[in-house]
């Protein structure tokens, strides 16, 4: 397997979990995480959902990365824009979340930001 589809795969591994994280937002999970709680709720709901169909799309684009390559480039995209965001909000915003959920939060931005930049540089290299 090429490294584009173990990082397609990866990717669409983390997005799940992440998606099915925000969808359901499991109080005891949030609570152990140190995570805020999101308010309104649905809009939490939403990004999972919306994450859930993006894993699904990266998923289908592991068996042909090159016929993919749009999924693949608005996946970097949604990851890096997501990244930045979410450490915007862990450290300059007041999101309210306590040492160690701004830990958690950090540690998710970074991971989609390293699939990102992977994705990036192996879409690069197979589709000049």
């Amino acid at each position: 397997m090429s490294r584009l589809r173990r990082t397609l795969a990866a990717d669409a591994l983390a997005t799940a979990l992440i998606g099915f994280l925000l969808l359901f937002f499991p109080e005891q999970i949030v609570d152990a995480a140190g995570i805020p709680d999101p308010d309104p709720a649905i809009y939490a709901n939403l990004a999972g959902a919306a994450l859930l169909g993006l894993a699904i799309a990266l998923t289908r684009a592991v068996e042909t990365p090159v016929l993919n390559r749009a999924v693949i480039e608005g996946s970097i995209v949604v990851k890096t824009v997501w990244a930045v965001v979410v450490a915007l909000w862990a450290t300059v915003l007041d999101s309210q979340a306590g040492a160690t959920g701004t830990a958690v939060l950090a540690v998710v931005a970074g991971v989609f930001l390293v699939l990102a930049a992977l994705e990036a540089e192996a879409l690069r290299r197979l589709i000049p």
